[in-house]
């Protein structure tokens, strides 16, 4: 696990107005595509997961570097099948920003969020009061506490 700081997470998604034969012709020229593109950014382990409505797929990179996810979006942008649009999540292991794209047909945007190192309380607090039998050792995970 600690070899590798990061992940992508893609989903790309095709526009009703595709008949189910330009679709399916779209996945796979889009899986070709991505073939060789992921590795040559440095990518390891690339998996694609078609569903027949979306194509997922998920990928590692030994150091995540903003300017190799940009030139990825890019590269993808200029390459997508027309009706063919895609997310992607660019997630540095370290938890202190992710990247998020926005991909289509000649076009590609960029948003980055920093997560705060602190909670903002936005979310609520939930407080548990902890499980321990008679001999102070805690339960088995999702066991009976009592």
């Amino acid at each position: 696990m600690n070899r590798y700081g990061g992940e992508l997470f893609g989903r790309f998604s095709y526009d009703d107005e595709l008949t189910y034969e330009e679709m399916t012709a779209s996945e796979s020229a889009l899986i070709a595509e991505l073939s060789g593109l992921l590795p040559l950014a440095g990518a390891g382990h690339v998996d694609f997961s078609p569903t027949g409505e979306y194509l997922w797929f998920q990928c590692v990179f030994d150091r995540p570097k903003a300017y190799v996810f940009r030139k990825l979006a890019m590269e993808m942008a200029a390459r997508a099948p027309e009706g063919v649009s895609g997310r992607l999540l660019c997630l540095d292991k370290g938890l202190d920003t992710f990247l998020v794209y926005y991909v289509e047909r000649g076009s590609w945007q960029e948003e980055k969020v920093t997560l705060p190192v602190e909670p903002s309380g936005r979310g609520g607090i939930h407080r548990i009061v902890p499980c321990r039998d008679a001999g102070g050792h805690a339960p088995e995970p999702f066991g009976e506490c009592g």
